[in-house]
């Protein structure tokens, strides 16, 4: 695989782009015979260096093969994503994506060469500052989502198995600003991911003050999902919740005055989001799209599609409990596979006559792509 010119890709630093490209595929979408995703969701590993105690991943039984704890997997991995052209990939849990480091650097070395945007949703804790250093030097990667949901140790200490994390969390933050500066550097963009819940629903005003000079692209406010017992005692009162809802103006003007944006906006036009955003209630209700020439019931499985970390594909991944037939390990060609009967039957009840508006079981949590999408089609119709 011979190294490209970073100069030469066209979406691998151009988010943009990406979310245009999309766009315009589920406009020209015409049968079920062209449909190809374009959004891929890899969980690298089923574990986790942490116990966080709003996730109910520490309380998930082990698997038997654990994806980038395998090189082959990986190098299958690489091939497939080059042979289907998905132009976004997005690495996250189930586990930690940097568990497995020194695969995870072998696989951002394969992937120098594909023009792909690269996202990592990680908490950072088995990042050094080479590490950083070299991510950002060698633009393994287009962006970092990084989990910090606190502004000190005590609170890192109700909401993690080693309240260190705090620390490490903002030093790793430290490194990306500073080697971004250093070698002058737009990428990789960081965006934080923060879980509302009682213990850190009012703090942050003080956790954006350390984010100060750092270059934060998106602040991600996620509800609390209400996975396990330990998530109960994590839980907004109603009280708070209002409280929450009442700081939403000043909120507003501190991501403004940082030049951060955020999603604090879906809390301000739909209340019920503040709920966990596996409730119905927080459910786009309006997913039709209609495109060049027919209709699409949902977006979703059209153009993305999943790997969990012991191979299985969820044939949506807002629907978890159910999977194709075939094991990801298994496949000969993913390309080959999106051609099988099992896919092709599943996804073409989205597509014109087959049309179907929602699925009972959804449970997408990103209200405002929908929206998005709608614009960009609009658009590539004018």
């Amino acid at each position: 695989m011979n190294k490209q010119n970073l100069s030469e890709f066209k979406f691998k630093f151009d988010e943009e782009k990406v979310a245009n490209y999309m766009s315009s595929y589920l406009y020209q979408l015409s049968s079920y015979q062209g449909i190809n995703p374009v959004r891929l969701f890899v969980f690298p590993s089923n574990k986790c260096n942490d116990r966080c105690k709003y996730c109910a991943e520490h309380t998930k039984v082990s698997i038997k093969k654990d994806f980038f704890n395998n090189k082959d997997y990986i190098d299958k991995l690489v091939i497939d994503i080059e042979d289907v052209g998905f132009k976004d990939i997005h690495l996250f849990g189930g586990g930690e994506p940097f568990f497995y480091k020194d695969n995870m650097f072998y696989f951002l070395e394969k992937m120098l060469a594909v023009d792909s945007f690269l996202r990592i949703i990680t908490n950072g804790a088995n990042l050094t500052d080479m590490d950083i250093r070299n991510i950002v030097k060698s633009k393994f990667v287009s962006q970092l989502n990084i989990t910090l949901n606190e502004d000190n140790e005590s609170v890192a200490d109700k909401l993690y198995f080693n309240k260190e994390r705090h620390k490490n969390t903002v030093s790793v933050l430290e490194s990306i600003s500073k080697y971004k500066k250093m070698y002058k550097q737009r990428y990789p963009l960081v965006h934080i991911m923060f879980v509302l819940c009682n213990e850190n629903y009012n703090q942050i005003p003080k956790i954006a003050s350390i984010l100060n000079d750092m270059d934060i692209e998106y602040f991600f406010i996620q509800p609390l999902r209400i996975d396990h017992e330990d998530c109960l005692k994590l839980q907004l009162t109603n009280q708070q919740k209002e409280e929450f809802l009442m700081m939403i103006p000043e909120v507003e003007k501190v991501f403004y005055d940082k030049h951060i944006r955020s999603n604090i906006n879906n809390f301000k036009i739909n209340r019920d989001f503040i709920e966990d955003s596996r409730d119905h209630k927080s459910v786009v209700k309006n997913k039709l799209l209609f495109n060049k020439n027919s209709k699409i019931g949902c977006y979703y499985p059209l153009i993305t599609f999943a790997i969990w970390a012991d191979g299985r594909m969820p044939k949506c991944f807002s629907m978890r409990d159910e999977f194709y037939k075939r094991n990801y390990f298994s496949l000969v060609s993913l390309k080959k596979f999106f051609k099988n009967k099992d896919f092709v039957d599943f996804t073409k009840q989205f597509i014109g006559e087959y049309c179907i508006s929602n699925c009972k079981k959804c449970s997408i949590c990103v209200l405002d792509e929908i929206e998005e999408i709608k614009k960009r089609m609009l658009n590539a119709g004018e």
